[in-house]
Formats: C-alpha cells, sequence, structure tokens
C-alpha cells in the first residue's frame, strides 16, 4: 500500500524551552508498506498468534525552517521491520500460559537520520489460573516482562534538543496480581 502526506506534523525541541514538544510541517511524506497476521487455535488448548510489519516511511519533500533538507531520509521513529509472534495454552481446568516474542527493527532518532536506534527483541511470560465458585470467578496473575533482560530503549523523543533521544526501558520486571469477579 502506497500513501502520500502533504504537511505532515513533526516534533521537535527547543533548548530555550527544555521538556517542550513544538511541531514542524514536512513539505510531503510517502509510506509504503505490508502488514500479514496469523492466528491458529487447536482443540486442545494451543493457540499461535503471529504478525510482520514492514514499512519504508520516508520525507519526499522537507526543508525545515534552519534551510535543512532531509527529503530521502525515512521519518524518525518507525522502525522498517516489526514482528510479534506469542505462544499460548489455555488448560480446560483454567491455567493460561503465555511466551511471546517481539521484535522492532532498526529506525532513527531524527530527521536528519545521524542518530541511530538499534534494533531489539524482548520475551515475555504471563501465567495465569482461573477458579470458579459459584457466582464468583478468582483469576491470580503473574509475569516476567523482558524475561532474557535485554537492555533496549522503551521510548525514543524524536529530534530531542541536545541528543537526550533515548529512554531506557527497565531491565527483567515481576508483576502479580488477582482479578476478582462477581456474577449476577
Amino acid at each position: 500500500m502506497n500513501w502520500r502526506l502533504d504537511d505532515e506534523l513533526i516534533p521537535f525541541e527547543l533548548a530555550a524551552f527544555p521538556g517542550r514538544t513544538f511541531f514542524s510541517n514536512a513539505g510531503s511524506s510517502s509510506r509504503d508498506g505490508v502488514e500479514a497476521a496469523l492466528s491458529w487455535a487447536h482443540e486442545s488448548g494451543f493457540r499461535v498468534d503471529a504478525s510482520y510489519t514492514w514499512s519504508n516511511f520516508e520525507f519526499d519533500d522537507f526543508v525545515d525552517d534552519n534551510g535543512n533538507d532531509f527529503s530521502g531520509n525515512q521519518l524518525p521513529g518507525l522502525p522498517e521491520r516489526f514482528g510479534y509472534l506469542g505462544l499460548t495454552f489455555d488448560s480446560p481446568g483454567g491455567l493460561s500460559a503465555t511466551f511471546e516474542t517481539i521484535y522492532s527493527g532498526d529506525l532513527f532518532a531524527n530527521n536528519a537520520n545521524s542518530a541511530e536506534v538499534s534494533s531489539y527483541t524482548i520475551a515475555n511470560l504471563r501465567l495465569s489460573q482461573q477458579f470458579e465458585n459459584g457466582k464468583w470467578l478468582i483469576r491470580p496473575y503473574l509475569g516476567i516482562n523482558n524475561l532474557f533482560d535485554e537492555n533496549y530503549n522503551s521510548n525514543i523523543r524524536i529530534n530531542a534538543f541536545g541528543s537526550r533521544f533515548f529512554e531506557p526501558a527497565p531491565p527483567r520486571n515481576f508483576y502479580a496480581g488477582v482479578v476478582v469477579r462477581f456474577r449476577r
């Protein structure tokens, strides 16, 4: 699919106003890409969910207020490739387990494409057990995010002043909780 945008808003920061985001208009940009998704479930309780995105987003015509010509550069903050794979098992007894992997390809953090953000792959694991007692449903759960303790940036500040583009993601972390429902 091919899309062309005129006057796209591009975020940036100024030294005189720390923490504030401003916007400029790019003359035009184009977006080409393909997305595919697949889900498959088996009666045994196993399910597979997968998706893949390829994109080529670039400035066709963009000269900023300082005279910098970014025409032909990739749009910052958007990876060319992104993928997801999730494997889930739901048992008849209420046990549920999901293992997922997420891949995000390289991307740029600024219009000049001089600040590159490396690709990363992370894995997460979630477990839960559902119990029912009359009108009550109780589902305790626990999970591990970033299972293999990958170093990556979870947020990129596009065109940040002073090259403060990167906001690191947390290391491996654990969470737990319980869902309680009462049905009428």
